[in-house]
């Protein structure tokens, strides 16, 4: 004799499938998105020290203000901390704070 498989029971464990699919590859954009602004961090930082170097080495001898004289070298928690405040400040929108449609 043929028994039917509940199709109710297919229907969640094929949902619970797909629930664990998408939490696996959102963890995985997760971790894309943590290295590439690991990445742009260090680059951001890497740019700025080289261009103000260069501006110091053009402006020697030459009275700009003392706060030039004063720059110290940064890191990249310094970078990720200025761009976190500057995010927190509302100076760059959020996506998620927009009207979206």
């Amino acid at each position: 004799m043929f028994v039917p498989i509940s199709t109710h029971k297919d229907k969640t464990s094929q949902e619970e499938v797909e629930f664990t699919l998408m939490t696996q590859a959102s963890r995985k954009l997760i971790m894309l998105v943590s290295f590439c602004m690991m990445s742009f961090g260090d680059w951001l930082l890497w740019k700025q020290t080289e261009r103000l170097n260069s501006f110091l080495q053009l402006s020697r001898g030459l009275d700009h203000g003392q706060y030039f004289h004063s720059w110290y070298e940064t890191n990249s928690q310094e970078i990720r901390t200025f761009i976190g405040l500057t995010l927190l400040m509302g100076l760059i929108k959020n996506p998620d704070d927009e009207n979206i449609g």
